[in-house]
């Protein structure tokens, strides 16, 4: 799993997401349902900043799905970032939320309204694979990379709680010595 960041590079509003394939692929499905009038608060800033005003970053990889959530939700409060787990990116699970409008003039026409292409084809099952053996080896290695910092991280916090207890346990030694000193 890949955990991305689309940053609003106006607002720095930061939203993260989590796709099985690719974080480029996954924006250009949020760009490709803009159109579909979905309420959600990334369609919303996209549609008042504009499209180029986001940048898309990928922050963190994951084998499992327990370890896939918890860097989302490192991400969202590390962050003060919105979800776009369960954000709709299709015209077939979307229902449309603006109406036309119509006119009430002869002379002016509405412009007519984009229907969403053929509704019947089943859309794509991600399948866990990129399609590119390279790109599956770097993104493994980049998870293994991004565990052994982790572990390292958990290794240096170990390490450093330690020495804190050695400090506060030489001190209430130091403190019971100097009692009995004085009896």
């Amino acid at each position: 799993m890949i955990i991305f960041t689309l940053t609003n590079t106006i607002t720095q509003q930061v939203y993260v997401g989590m796709t099985k394939d690719c974080a480029n692929e996954r924006h250009k499905q949020y760009i490709a349902a803009l159109p579909f009038g979905i309420k959600a608060p990334l369609y919303d800033d996209m549609r008042q900043h504009g499209v180029e005003a986001f940048e898309l970053n990928e922050c963190g990889f994951a084998y499992d799905m327990d370890e896939a959530r918890d860097l989302m939700s490192e991400a969202i409060t590390g962050l003060e970032a919105i979800s776009l787990q369960n954000m709709k990116t299709s015209a077939s699970s979307v229902q449309i939320t603006t109406k036309p409008k119509i006119s009430t003039r002869a002379k002016t026409k509405s412009p007519p309204l984009k229907k969403p292409k053929d509704t019947k084809t089943k859309p794509k099952i991600a399948t866990g694979r990129t399609g590119s053996t390279v790109k599956e080896k770097n993104i493994r290695e980049a998870i293994e990379r991004e565990k052994a910092d982790r572990k390292e991280q958990r290794y240096r916090q170990i390490a450093a709680e330690s020495d804190e207890m050695k400090a506060i346990m030489a001190k209430l030694d130091s403190r019971t010595a100097g009692t009995a000193k004085r009896r």
